[in-house]
């Protein structure tokens, strides 16, 4: 479990963003881009970008079904010469941390006439697959090192800078900063920073303390000065400082949204009952029943409200939905490594 799906694991359908710094994007990534990741992480001891959004919560991976062996002929492939001594090593990271974050999920009977994925489609039957994901699941981030998907927003062979910007932009911590800036310049992460302390009453009191602790630091700084004339400017000196510390970081958090932004792959139609119930629950922090995605529908004022009759004839009747023993729904599964599967 992530971290941000740990913190609200308990919050109502309602209180889940849509938006903001703290919401959950969808990322839909091709398997060339898995396998160039993959050993970028072998190479910078497990880390990378995809991997650490990844890791909070603020992404959540999707691909096609057959991206999965895609992947292991790429860590199997000879002509990786550059990365030969790394082999070994990107196939353990991709068998202990990409597949435990990655979704996949079955699209075979899902039809569009989406222009873009039929285009898509033409060039590379094997790139129909997600091509489709990713119009099911819009608005989301496509990431491909394939030239021809840029039709439906992905950055093509230049997508390394949507993983870091993925990083940059969502991550919770980036959240608190921006809120503390005016609410005129980044009021969605304002309010997504409220929503998650209704949502988990737990978080207050850490927030409190952490707040105090930082209030109480610029009393002490106050309290050396003599008069009140001085204490104006020693405030005034650490309002300034606090400003020239955060602007690199909030300049780097405007960018990584434009960044997102232009890499965002819309929906077709914002009519489209499969893909709100879809994105719905690829944003979820957990599985929802079919009463609560019909709440998320009608608390978000979506184009389209479903009652939970209509949501659970859209989630039995496609085959990228899959429930729990608890009658609770997600998108995709969760593959087991070849090692563990025997195949």
């Amino acid at each position: 479990m992530s971290m941000l799906e740990f913190f609200l694991q308990e919050a109502e359908p309602e209180q889940i963003a849509a938006s903001g710094p703290l919401a959950i994007q969808p990322v839909v990534i091709d398997a060339n881009a898995l396998a160039s990741d993959v050993y970028y992480a072998a190479a910078n001891g497990g880390n990378s970008s995809l991997l650490l959004a990844a890791s909070l919560g603020t992404i959540r991976l999707f691909t096609a079904l057959h991206i999965y062996g895609k992947v292991y002929a790429e860590l199997d492939n000879p002509n990786w010469e550059p990365w030969h001594e790394l082999r070994q090593e990107a196939r353990r990271i991709w068998e202990a941390e990409y597949l435990r974050k990655l979704r996949f999920v079955d699209v075979s009977d899902y039809q569009t006439a989406d222009p873009r994925v039929l285009a898509i489609a033409s060039k590379d039957e094997e790139d129909g697959p997600v091509a489709k994901l990713a119009a099911l699941l819009g608005p989301c981030i496509l990431v491909s090192e394939d030239k021809h998907m840029r039709g439906l927003g992905a950055a093509g062979a230049d997508w390394r800078p949507l993983a870091v910007a993925s990083r940059d932009a969502m991550m919770p911590t980036q959240a608190l900063v921006v809120g503390v800036i005016p609410a005129s310049a980044a009021w969605s992460g304002v309010s997504a920073g409220v929503g998650l302390l209704r949502a988990q009453p737990a978080l207050r009191l850490p927030v409190a303390v952490g707040g105090f602790a930082l209030l109480g630091g610029i009393v002490w700084r106050l309290s050396k000065v003599k008069n009140w004339r001085e204490r104006f400017e020693a405030l005034g000196n650490v309002i300034s400082q606090a400003a020239d510390a955060l602007q690199p970081v909030i300049d780097r958090y405007r960018e990584a949204r434009a960044i997102l932004q232009a890499g965002t792959v819309v929906p077709e139609s914002a009519s489209d009952p499969l893909n709100r119930v879809a994105w719905t629950l690829a944003t979820s922090p957990r599985p929802m029943l079919m009463s609560e995605v019909s709440r998320v529908l009608v608390a978000r004022v979506d184009a389209v409200q479903l009652s939970p009759r209509h949501v659970g004839e859209i989630l039995r009747g496609n085959s990228c939905f899959r429930h729990d023993t608890d009658g609770r729904w997600r998108i995709g599964f969760q593959a087991s490594s070849r090692s563990t599967s025997g195949n």
